[in-house]
């Protein structure tokens, strides 16, 4: 960072006091020989227009490391689906 503002160390304060807090909490993987569960998979998965009355799109995903979830999102599309089909 070129110019640090106030909201960067506010942000950056907030995660020293998180990892300080939560310095006990951790993820245990067993071990395997097989060698298939310890890569990263990741999924996702969309609808089309699911919320009726905005007509979005929900689009979410997941990765998982030794079968376990690690990171995940579930969001809704900022653009309107559309019933038109284009042809050229």
């Amino acid at each position: 960072m070129h110019n640090p503002g106030k909201e960067h160390w506010q942000a950056a304060k907030w995660i020293l006091r998180y990892l300080h807090d939560t310095r006990d909490v951790g993820l245990c993987f067993e071990r395997d020989d097989s060698g298939i569960g310890h890569f990263a998979v990741g999924y996702v998965d969309s609808d089309y227009a699911g919320d009726l009355d905005g007509r979005k799109s929900t689009t979410g995903y997941v990765f998982t490391m030794a079968k376990g979830p690690v990171c995940w999102r579930s969001i809704l599309q900022s653009s309107v689906a559309r019933h038109e089909l284009f042809s050229c």
